[in-house]
């Protein structure tokens, strides 16, 4: 499979026609425009961007900040979303500064709410433990004496003691100190004191660090049973004003919704558009210049808009020696399409080289599936990732993802009736004969996997001699192409060794060895011999096939022997089922890890030509809403 064919265009049009053909070109959405650097030596030529828009930036993105801060609400609409268009960029930022204003003022009054709640919270929890002995006037409070009230970690008895003895050796009745343990692991302390002393006692607390909770001053002079009263009123009634704020809220999003939808949209558009101007497009005192990349198949749409706005176009197929700064789009059928996040998260191929998106799709289900081999850890995967796939059905990644895991899941439950195996040897336990006993014919097994690893080695350097021709290189190819022949001398010269082939063949093939040994020196460099030893140990590396795939048997068929071994059937089957779970996790992991590591090493490192360019486009996100004039 390869990449999407790409044209590369360049475009020269007068310098008055550039704003309304750039906004054709992002409502069209297909090209590619280059950043590049401006010499500083040309003075006549200079970015298309103007001072006025480089200021509109700066204000975009605080303005995309503003509605970013309103998007942490739950913006639910009761109306549909309609496209809207603004005047111009300032009458968009009037409008939504004045939403932002408002919005800050509801948020300012929550915030409030939470303080109040908070603080009268506290205090009433601290009053609430001293209630029963005020009333049995165990503690006084006389007449016109304050109170305050804090609470602290009970780690900080010791400061508590210290401040105590302090206050009651320098203001003597003026001031009390009461304090008890309460849920929470901490102390509430009741301070009750004499106006005289209040600035000074302040001071004092404060230098100490205690955090005081301080109320209303017209709360103070309230009696104890009052304060208590007038609290509980307040704890009940702000629920309530919390309620009525946040319909106030959901009224006012839901009102404006439609212009922070279209803004938020509109301003990013924007953004891309002024951002392409400052590093992508240059222009002299008449005319404008840009360089890009777009796919093949669309450069009839863009050929209409050149024709509509009068600009001159150049149009040519990437040059070889340019392939590795064209962007990349994937080409694959869907079904293999599922499994291009893989190669996104490793790296793209170069323009025009070989794509192995439909390898990895053939073969990482079939290696999970030789490795994990179970009926029923193989169900419960598919459950799992159907579960993922319809669940996250809007979201593209993780829907291809599952795909792929449900795909492995299926071969997992393929291979698990050719082992015959369900949760380890259930089936086996019960009369089941398997087809293939991985545990028993372990060699076999060995075998199929280095085969594997022969397969893909192998086709690995088939593929770089595909890439070193596509791209040029032919000396590069025939430098692959001999490594290629060495390691199938390497190959036949271990059949020798193992008695498959005649010994007689064994002196010819250590020739023809040592004869591609050069060639590959020759066309490669120095560290081609090397690599054909490499590949053949990249060969070997397949057994990890066969060694996870026998740990996870073994794991599985460990745990069911806690029934039988453990004197009690019920934690016997407790811990079995917590082996199975463990398994299970394993077996995702193990299999997916060791299953990409052969392709992305084993196989990858003989052809693949990492690097490729990401396509980002001028992309419009509101398609028909015309973008609003920078005046």
């Amino acid at each position: 499979m390869a990449t999407l064919r790409m044209k590369k265009v360049e475009i020269i049009g007068e310098k008055e026609r550039l704003d309304k053909f750039l906004r054709k070109l992002q409502e069209l959405s297909v090209l590619h425009i280059e950043d590049k650097e401006l010499e500083e030596s040309i003075e006549f030529i200079k970015p298309a961007i103007s001072e006025k828009e480089k200021e509109i930036l700066k204000k975009i993105d605080r303005a995309i900040g503003m509605i970013e801060e309103i998007r942490k609400e739950e913006m639910i609409s009761s109306h549909k979303i309609e496209k809207r268009e603004f005047k111009d960029i300032e009458d968009l930022f009037n409008n939504l500064e004045e939403i932002y204003l408002k919005y800050k003022k509801i948020k300012e009054e929550e915030k409030k709410l939470i303080e109040e709640r908070n603080l009268y919270f506290s205090f009433t929890k601290i009053l609430e433990v001293f209630e029963e002995l005020i009333e049995k006037e165990e503690i006084h409070i006389p007449e016109n004496f304050e109170v305050k009230g804090f609470l602290l970690p009970r780690e900080e008895l010791i400061l508590l003691s210290r401040i105590k003895e302090n206050f009651e050796k320098d203001y003597g009745e003026k001031v009390k100190i009461f304090e008890r343990v309460i849920k929470g692991n901490q102390i509430a302390i009741l301070i009750i004191y004499s106006p005289e002393i209040k600035d000074e006692l302040r001071e004092r607390l404060w230098r100490e660090g205690l955090p005081e909770i301080s109320l209303p001053e017209d709360i103070g002079k309230l009696s104890f049973k009052e304060m208590l009263k007038f609290l509980r009123n307040k704890l009940e009634e702000i629920p309530k004003k919390f309620k009525e704020n946040e319909l106030r809220k959901k009224i006012f999003i839901d009102k404006n919704l439609n212009i922070l939808f279209n803004s938020f949209y509109i301003l990013q558009d924007i953004r891309d558009l002024l951002k392409i101007k400052e590093k992508g497009i240059f222009v002299t005192r008449y005319f404008f210049y840009l360089e890009g990349f777009l796919p093949e198949k669309d450069i009839e749409s863009l050929r209409e808009i050149v024709k509509e706005e009068n600009v001159y176009l150049k149009e040519t197929n990437p040059m070889k020696e340019e392939y590795k700064r064209v962007p990349v789009i994937l080409k694959n059928p869907s079904f293999f399409k599922n499994f291009e996040p893989f190669i996104e998260f490793f790296s793209l191929p170069v323009y025009r080289t070989f794509d192995p998106t439909s390898v990895l799709a053939i073969f990482f289900p079939v290696y999970f599936g030789f490795m994990l081999g179970d009926i029923g850890y193989g169900f419960l995967s598919f459950l799992l990732f159907l579960l993922l796939y319809l669940k996250f059905n809007k979201n593209e990644f993780i829907k291809r993802i599952s795909f792929a895991y449900i795909l492995a899941s299926i071969f997992t439950i393929l291979f698990g009736l050719l082992y015959m195996e369900m949760f380890g040897d259930l089936l086996e336990k019960i009369g089941f004969k398997p087809i293939f006993h991985r545990v028993h014919d372990a060699n076999t097994y060995l075998l199929i996997a280095i085969s594997f690893g022969s397969f893909q080695v192998i086709l690995g350097f088939i593929l770089g001699i595909y890439n070193a021709l596509n791209l040029g290189h032919g000396k590069h190819a025939i430098g692959v192409f001999s490594m290629l022949l060495g390691l199938l001398s390497l190959l036949l010269l271990a059949g020798t060794s193992l008695k498959i082939l005649p010994d007689y063949l064994s002196s010819i093939l250590l020739i023809f060895l040592f004869l591609f040994m050069i060639m590959s020196f020759k066309f490669h460099g120095p560290a081609a011999p090397i690599e054909i030893f490499s590949a053949f140990g990249h060969i070997l590396s397949f057994a990890r096939l066969m060694a996870i795939g026998l740990s996870s048997a073994i794991i599985a068929v460990i745990a069911n022997k806690f029934v039988s071994i453990l004197p009690s059937i019920i934690i016997g089957i407790l811990v079995m089922f917590l082996f199975h779970v463990l398994a299970f996790i394993l077996g995702i992991f193990d299999p997916t890890i060791q299953g990409l590591r052969l392709q992305f090493v084993e196989f990858f490192t003989k052809f693949y030509e990492a690097g490729g360019r990401e396509y980002k486009p001028l992309f419009k996100r509101l398609k028909g809403v015309p973008l609003p004039e920078i005046k």
